[in-house]
Order: C-alpha cells, then structure tokens, then sequence
C-alpha cells in the first residue's frame, strides 16, 4: 500500500526537483532482545539533490561524515530514526540507497505558503566488509 506524502504540485523549487523512490519502515518492535524490522512501504518524492556544505556534514553522526551525504530540498515530510521504536526512511538516489539522518523544516518565505523541508541522507554501506550496513545497525539491542 502506497504512502500518502503531500507533494506539492505548483512550487518555485519544483524546477529543480526529481523523482526519487523511497522506502518507509512501519514501527519495529524487539522481539527476545532483536530488533524485528516492520514491513516496508515504497513511496515516491520530489526533491533537489544538492551537494554537502561543511555546516551541514557537522551534523552527520561522527563515523560517517566521510560517506557520501547529500542534501535534499522536498515538500515531503521524511522520517528520521527513533532509536527502539523505528527506522530511517530510505531514499534511492542513482541506484544506490541513502538513510535520512536529519530533517528539518524550513519557511524562508513569510509570504510564500508552502512549507518545504532539507533532508540530510547518508549512503548505506552496501560492502559486506563494512562493520555496519546502516546507521541504525549500531543502534539495536544485540
């Protein structure tokens, strides 16, 4: 079942925006001390994906400020993790999976009604040499 994510259609931003495919996680519970990953639901957003600022790579967890990270501009509102209760929303950028680690809303604009959001996302690690395949990973209860 699709998720119901306001897109705005008429927007100044909108030029500048893609279609991007994300995942959303239902609320996880733990199950004899293990983290039950929920079901997933795909939806899909218009976003700006912009580079990383230095400001902006400060607020990526230590450990991984030195993934690929961008930054997304978006009307639709995203999920960050809640450490126990469920994970990040996932965006798909150019075939590869990003974790959203922060957002934040944003109104510019007194005048200009629609509210719009930045999206920091990090990459997943997809190499099974790597200690973590996700942010969240070091975050459950083993």
């Amino acid at each position: 079942m699709p998720i119901d994510v306001p897109v705005t259609k008429r927007s100044v931003f909108n030029v500048f925006r893609r279609k991007l495919d994300c995942i959303r996680y239902g609320d996880g519970t733990h199950v004899n001390g293990v983290w039950d990953t929920p079901d997933s639901r795909d939806f899909t957003i218009e976003a700006s994906v912009q580079g990383v600022d230095n400001e902006s790579i400060q607020t990526v967890p230590e450990g991984y400020r030195d993934k690929e990270v961008y930054v997304l501009y978006t009307d639709s509102k995203m999920q960050t993790v809640i450490v126990g209760i469920r994970n990040p929303d996932v965006v798909i950028i150019d075939g590869d999976k990003y974790q959203v680690v922060k957002v934040t809303e944003r109104k510019n604009f007194p005048s200009y009604a629609i509210r719009h959001y930045e999206v920091i996302v990090v990459k997943i690690n997809t190499d099974k040499n790597e200690h973590n395949s996700s942010l969240y990973e070091s975050s459950r209860i083993r």
